[in-house]
C-alpha cells in the first residue's frame, strides 16, 4: 500500500446498530467476468517468518 491510497470507510447505522464499514484491500472486483477476486497478501510476520502470536 502506498502512503497516498486513502482508506474507504464509512460509519453508518444497521438497524439500532452504529457499524463501522471498511472496504477490503484484498479483494478486487472483476468487472469483466462478474466475480470478486482474493488478492494474495503477504504481511509482515509471513515475510520475516516470524510467529504472531509473539
Amino acid at each position: 500500500m502506498d502512503s497516498t491510497q486513502q482508506d474507504n470507510v464509512e460509519l453508518t447505522t444497521y438497524g439500532n446498530t452504529r457499524t463501522l464499514l471498511v472496504e477490503r484491500f484484498d479483494r478486487q472486483y472483476d468487472h469483466a467476468r462478474d466475480i470478486v477476486r482474493r488478492m494474495y497478501v503477504i504481511d509482515g510476520c509471513q515475510a520475516t517468518s516470524q510467529n504472531y502470536s509473539r
